[in-house]
């Protein structure tokens, strides 16, 4: 990233570009889930929602900073500096340990049983590449194609300024963009707390019927409903972030999960980038973003059916064990 304010050649920014794209898909997917999932035995989806939060947090904070500073400094100086605070505000990472096992720090909620258990399968994952492995087969497959949904619902959000300019509305588009970052904030911190009172599949469905209505409000209204619409759409920024962890970590054990999320990250982060590209050229081509939105909606509701099958797949593979 900090290239980017020192390219003058719009190939490069490309390139430089897709490795930030990447990097920080990464970063904020991979890492924090896979920690996060060493470190919690109990309340997973709390501290999920938590950590996942703090993106609408700085998004709110640092916007109309950098807004501020592109007028003030223009813009290169002012992705240096956003560069170079996101830098110290990574320092404290460092410091943080990734595996508890492997200092012998009992995560949280987990008890001697569990931890001695998990322990040892890290352990001889480490030792035996074969034990680490996960097969191809029709629940990892369940987990690319609800990745590759995922990615097609939030692509959506980097045209929602275009999309209040092409609709007409009576108000400034960017306020679209501030209603989406706070329904962000509030449906983040509200669904960690959710899933443990009334569990992940019952939270999972009403959080994407939330996502659903807040899309339809979107299509069919110009006038100030279309706000509380894009609220309501902001739901979509915690599939990403914390749904589709969660049901990682119910088809997969500790072991495995790492390596599942790793490929539900790529599956997301080349579909993303793909999708974002396509719904530009609908717009280009028929001047309006109608359907997208519809695409929006279809992808929702799939993505609801495939969860549900999933974990409804799994909750009979539990029984018959038992």
């Amino acid at each position: 990233r900090i290239i980017l304010p020192f390219t003058h050649n719009i190939q490069v920014w490309w390139v430089v570009g897709a490795f930030v794209g990447i990097g920080g898909s990464f970063l904020a997917g991979l890492s924090t889930s896979i920690v996060l999932e060493r470190w919690f035995v109990k309340k997973l989806p709390i501290a999920l929602s938590i950590v996942a939060s703090f993106s609408g947090v700085m998004g709110m904070i640092m916007s109309p900073i950098i807004g501020k500073l592109i007028i003030a400094l223009g813009w290169r100086k002012a992705l240096l500096i956003a560069t170079m605070t996101v830098f110290v505000l990574n320092v404290p990472t460092w410091f943080v340990s990734l595996n508890p096992y492997e200092k012998s720090l009992v995560p949280y909620g987990s008890n001697e049983n569990e931890y001695v258990n998990i322990k040892a399968q890290l352990e001889t994952a480490k030792t035996d590449e074969k034990f680490a492995k996960i097969s191809f087969n029709s629940k990892l497959l369940g987990i690319i194609v609800i990745c590759i949904l995922n990615a097609s619902i939030t692509a959506f959000i980097s045209h929602l300024a275009t999309f209040g300019t092409s609709v007409e509305t009576s108000f400034n588009p960017s306020l679209l963009v501030t209603f989406y970052m706070v329904g962000n904030l509030v449906f983040k911190l509200l669904f960690g707390p959710f899933v443990e009172k009334s569990g992940l599949k019952v939270a999972s469905i009403t959080m994407l019927t939330i996502v659903i209505i807040g899309t339809v409000g979107m299509m069919f209204f110009k006038n100030i409903i279309i706000l509380p619409a894009t609220f309501l759409y902001g739901a979509s920024a915690l599939i990403y972030t914390t749904m589709i962890p969660l049901v990682e970590k119910k088809l997969y054990n500790t072991v495995e999960y790492p390596s599942v999320v790793q490929v539900g990250l790529v599956a997301y982060t080349v579909i993303y980038a793909l999708m974002g590209y396509v719904y530009g050229l609908i717009f280009d081509k028929i001047g309006n973003y109608y359907p997208v939105v519809i695409y929006v909606i279809i992808a929702t509701v799939v993505l609801a059916i495939m969860i549900l099958s999933l974990l409804r797949d799994n909750n009979k593979k539990v029984l018959q064990k038992k």
